[in-house]
């Protein structure tokens, strides 16, 4: 079962992570809404879906399918943007040096010489 998007009991977590693995297999990287997919790829789905679990297909439950299928694919959207963002950051980082060449010197002193 599924409530508000969270799989609950054992059948509902592993439908809520089917969902995410058959999301990520029919649907491209850049696709933002799964309410506006073409209807095969829908129908692809929610075979792929009705393989392992059986419900009641209504277009009410269809339509929250999507909407949660869609809020999963941006959310991993998301993740993979912020991890691109993060390896480019490391990669610029690692080109970035600055020897140090001042002796002994305190963080005070480091600091008043760097301001100056």
């Amino acid at each position: 079962m599924v409530i508000g998007g969270t799989g609950i009991g054992e059948s509902g977590a592993q439908f809520v992570s089917h969902m995410g693995i058959v999301s990520k297999l029919h649907c491209k990287i850049w696709q933002k809404d799964f309410v506006k997919l073409p209807t095969d790829i829908i129908d692809t789905i929610f075979r792929d879906l009705e393989l392992l679990f059986r419900w009641d297909r209504t277009a009410h439950t269809d339509k929250e399918i999507l909407m949660h299928m869609s809020s999963m694919h941006r959310t991993w959207r998301g993740v993979l943007k912020k991890r691109n963002i993060v390896d480019r950051n490391k990669t610029n980082r690692s080109h970035q040096s600055m020897p140090y060449r001042k002796g002994r010197k305190s963080h005070y002193q480091l600091k008043d010489d760097f301001v100056s």
